[in-house]
């Protein structure tokens, strides 16, 4: 198995090498917005217990809606990191064609890393990771 990858955190660290102090630093990596959305009043219980499964469905049925995956249901995860070092274990050990390869070589599936649209045809997995600017 590889090494853990280095995501984010760190603040104190990068303040110390690059300067400022480390509530001046915005550590993007997480995920979590500076500037949320108001939420709704939470009930306390909701803290301390998972949902029922009502609720996990519920929940499930309103991801569909929102992104339009029709027959699909998203499944809930606690952060996308625990699903993308699952995905070597999700399909049939083969050719996996992805960009993110070398950071997910944790299983014998025969990832290979390219960007090469070529190299994607219907008998092989490919893991996008779309690059901006």
């Amino acid at each position: 198995m590889s090494a853990p990858i280095a995501h984010g955190g760190g603040i104190t660290a990068a303040a110390a090498v690059f300067g400022g102090r480390p509530e001046d630093w915005l550590d993007l990596s997480t995920g979590i917005n500076p500037c949320p959305v108001a939420l709704p009043d939470i009930p306390a219980r909701a803290w301390h217990r998972l949902p029922d499964r009502h609720l996990f469905d519920e929940a499930r049925r309103a991801a569909r809606d929102h992104y339009g995956s029709g027959k699909i249901l998203p499944l809930p995860v606690p952060g996308t990191q625990s699903v993308i070092q699952l995905l070597p274990r999700l399909v049939e050990a083969g050719r996996v064609v992805g960009v993110t390869a070398e950071r997910v070589d944790v299983t014998d599936n025969g990832f290979a890393a390219t960007d090469d649209r070529i190299a994607v045809t219907d008998n092989r997995v490919a893991v996008v990771t779309p690059t901006y600017g």
